[in-house]
This record gives C-alpha cells, structure tokens and sequence, in this order.
C-alpha cells in the first residue's frame, strides 16, 4: 500500500470501479486523498499514485481488509445493478450481493485494530417504493421488489455497524453525469427523436449530480454530526415527462409522443434486457436531511444539471 506522506488521508472504496466510484475517485484524488478501490474485476496498475486497485470477491474478508485499517473512511457502494430483467436468479443476486458485501466490509471493520470513523453505505431511493407522495426520510418502506432490496440492505447495515464507527446511508437517487449510468440510455434516445416520456410520464425521477454526491462525503468526512439516512437527490423533483421535456430541450430536440405503458412492458425485456418496473415507476423523495443541514446544491435544478453535462 502507498504510504506516501503528501496524502492527507485513505478512501477506501469497496465496489468502486463502478460509474459513481470512479466519479468519487476523481474528485478526492484531486483533493489529495489515497484512494483504494477493491473490486471484483481483473485488478490492474492505476496510472495514478493516488490510486490502488485491490481485489476483493464481495462476501469474504480476505488481504483488502488491512486496507481499512486507519483509513478515513469506507464507502461500500457494491451490488448488482438492477438494470437488468428481473428474473428469479437476477432477483436472488441484487439481493444477496448487497447484503454480502456489507457483512463483509463490517467484519472486516470488526477485526481492525483502528477502525475508520466513518462508514457510508450505499442504498436508493427505491426504499420507497412506486409512490407520488413527498417521501422524506421519516417516510415509510414501500412494498414493491426494489424497496424490499433496499430494506434487506439497510437492515444488514444496521447490524454491522459499531459504535466506534459514525454510519452514514445514502439513499440515492438517479446519478447524473457524463459516461454512464442511467442517463446514457435517455441522451441516445433523445437525439435519435425518441425522447417522450414513458408511460403516463407522471412517476417521479428523483436525481442527483454526482459532484453534489462528492460534496456532502467530503461535509460527511469532516462533521462528526453527520450520521444515519439521507435521501440524495436534488430538491426538483421533477416527473418523467418534466425530466425527458428538459432533456429535449437540452440536447434541441422537439416534442417526441410518449411512449405507452404497454408498449414498454413488451419491449424492455426483449430490447433492452430491463425491467419496465424500473422505467416505470419511481417516488418523489426529497432531500429534507441535507436541507437541515444547511447544504447548498451545485446543481439544484435539472436544467443546471444537464447544461453543465452538455457544456
């Protein structure tokens, strides 16, 4: 491991060769920080001092966990992506890598003998469930497949967590910036003319930008007052139709029809291997513990968001 002095501290990012991980890796390594990224993938040498690769198989303690040892903190944003079709199998996966990798990454802190003080741990917004109600983070579970995924992942963190160690959970919403997530799929349909909303258009889509996720780790790093469940999402909520209208108008590009709901059930899984469920439905979660806390969004509505994207 690099012991070289000029870092000021260690992030070790468990699952964080990801879309969202390498975004993190970025903005801390310029903020002089060692990042260690274990990851499930074929572990290669970083191009970067600041950055190490370290295999980990996502449900075993092994080597990586003197990695933790003394470090700033630990982010586990590890598990299967959802999107995909949710076969039994599929269904079985999501569920079980999540809950996996967090008793890994909490025996693994158990058996330090200078646990990192902080611990953030990924979870979504999908706790919610498929609901127009303004969901803050006092709001009740919801029923459907995803916020029982979220449940069963945040029940497995509370259980892991030590008293020593200050746990942090992002419920996340949609990340947005450039090269990958959920926004790729929206950009090429929308410039291919095929921008309308999907279905009715009135489920909720919260979302974030990724530099706004940065920001409050790095608030979450230095204030030991910071703790339990945040809903990360900027404070426009805006529904489907709202989101892809923006998009439309981002990228120059006019009216597009919507797209019907049984049209959508018919043609995910068979043309893009996805859930309709996840196009579908959403929530309208809002981000009521950061606005306590004072945070100032970079990116508070979408149409800023996306224009920086784009720019």
């Amino acid at each position: 491991m690099n012991t070289n002095p000029s870092f000021s501290s260690t992030l070790v990012l468990a699952g964080g060769s990801g879309f969202i991980g390498s975004y993190i890796t970025q903005y801390f390594t310029e903020r002089n920080y060692k990042i260690v990224v274990l990851t499930r993938q074929a572990v290669y040498a970083s191009p970067q001092a600041a950055v190490e690769y370290v295999h980990w198989d996502g449900e075993n303690v092994g080597d990586w966990q003197r990695y933790i040892e003394n470090a700033a903190a630990i982010i586990n944003l590890s598990g299967k992506s959802v999107a995909a079709l949710h076969t039994p199998s599929v269904r079985k996966e999501i569920v079980s890598s999540r809950v996996r990798s967090v008793r890994a990454v909490g025996e693994a802190i158990a058996r330090c003998q200078q646990p990192p003080p902080l611990w953030v741990q990924a979870s979504a917004v999908g706790y919610y469930g498929n609901t127009a109600a303004t969901c803050t983070e006092d709001s009740p579970a919801g029923s459907t497949f995803l916020a029982q995924v979220c449940q069963q992942w945040e029940t497995a963190f509370a259980a892991q967590t030590l008293p020593t160690v200050r746990p942090v959970l992002l419920r996340l919403g949609i990340a947005l910036e450039r090269g990958g997530g959920a926004l790729q799929p929206l950009i090429k349909a929308t410039r291919l003319f095929a921008g309308g909303a999907a279905g009715s258009g009135e489920q909720y889509m919260p979302w974030f930008h990724a530099e706004d996720l940065c920001r409050f780790i790095e608030i979450a790093l230095q204030n030991a007052a910071i703790k339990g469940a945040y809903n990360i999402c900027a404070p426009e909520v805006p529904t489907n139709a709202e989101f892809m209208k923006t998009l439309r108008q981002q990228l120059h590009r006019p009216w597009s029809p919507a797209v019907p709901t049984v049209i959508l059930r018919l043609a995910a899984p068979l043309l893009m291997n996805a859930e309709p469920s996840v196009i579908l439905e959403g929530c309208r979660a809002v981000p009521h513990r950061l606005q306590e806390l004072g945070f100032s969004f970079k990116y508070p509505t979408l149409a800023t968001a996306l224009k920086a994207i784009f720019s």
